[in-house]
């Protein structure tokens, strides 16, 4: 019996899988892969993308395509798609290397596409890096051994964004000693949180620190006790865009007399807790001690 030739047709980008096949092909922008995060500053840059092939015992019957689509990635370029040079045969034998990708020339900014201009504010588009080779189990690519077979991979998007976040919401300030402490939300697609401090000596804020869009909580130290300060938020996205200020909240934080560490070295189970999800204090624990201080100064 005679059987159809083994020739697989791998597809980069297929956004129909979630995945990565044992036989694929790799994207990757300084290390990272998935995505690339881009916005209105990012018009000029041509960042370079890594192409690596996974493959093994498998030999390649065409060059490799390489192109960038709004749509879906099928097995070759659609019209509006930007097509990269093609890796020939021999070069993919290498399983890996670079090609450049323009970002003005993204289909999302082309006219007979979306029609958008790079640089637009307020905008999220979502462009996917594809690419396809035939290949084979043989470097006969006329071989009878096996049936054809489609390879998916996962999706790579290149993602131009320039909508801010929303702002975060500034819960009231909790007074600690030297410090305080600034909870908050974030929407989903906040990846850092920005903290602005004021002081009654300050003619404007100025940015106090960063912290995950994970925390929850900025904390505030090297503050005067007895002093009230302003504090508010900004959220950032992972294409570096920034929100408008949330709302200020105003503490003053307050001495404690050395509780806080006096509470640690007796075996208090707080270490810095509060950061992340609040206070952790037993108030049993916290009222023996407030007790032992009051009746050592009676005596």
């Amino acid at each position: 019996m005679v059987m159809a030739p083994f020739i697989a047709l791998l597809v980069l980008g297929q956004t129909t899988t979630t995945t990565q096949a044992p036989n694929t092909i790799v994207f990757t922008v300084n290390g990272q892969p998935d995505a690339l995060n881009l916005n209105a500053t990012s018009c000029n840059d041509t960042p370079t993308v890594t192409w690596t092939s996974t493959t093994t015992g498998i030999y390649p019957c065409t060059a490799l395509q390489l192109w960038s689509s709004n749509g879906t990635c099928g097995d070759a370029p659609a019209s509006g798609d930007v097509t990269y040079p093609q890796v020939p045969q021999t070069a993919y034998a290498t399983k890996t290397g670079p090609f450049t990708v323009v970002v003005s020339e993204l289909p999302a900014f082309s006219s007979t596409d979306a029609g958008y201009e790079c640089g637009a504010s307020g905008v999220e588009l979502k462009t996917n890096l594809c690419g396809s080779v035939k290949i084979a189990p043989t470097a006969d690519c006329a071989s009878t051994f096996y049936p054809a077979q489609i390879i998916h991979t996962n999706p790579f998007t290149i993602i131009y964004d320039t909508k801010p976040p929303t702002a975060p919401v500034l819960k009231p300030l909790v007074s600690l000693d030297s410090e305080l402490l600034a909870q908050f939300t974030v929407t989903p697609d906040t990846v850092t949180v920005h903290a602005y401090l004021k002081g009654p000596a300050d003619t404007d804020y100025s940015e106090y620190g960063t912290v995950s869009d994970t925390a929850s909580s900025v904390r505030i130290t090297g503050l005067a006790n007895a002093t009230t300060y302003s504090v508010y938020l900004k959220a950032e996205d992972a294409s570096g865009n920034v929100s408008g200020a949330s709302n200020i909240e105003e503490g003053t934080p307050i001495e404690t007399f050395g509780f806080w560490s006096n509470y640690r070295g007796s075996g208090g189970a707080s270490q810095g807790g509060c950061a992340a999800t609040g206070f952790e204090l037993s108030l049993a624990a916290m009222l023996v001690w407030v007790g032992r201080v009051v009746w050592r100064k009676r005596r």
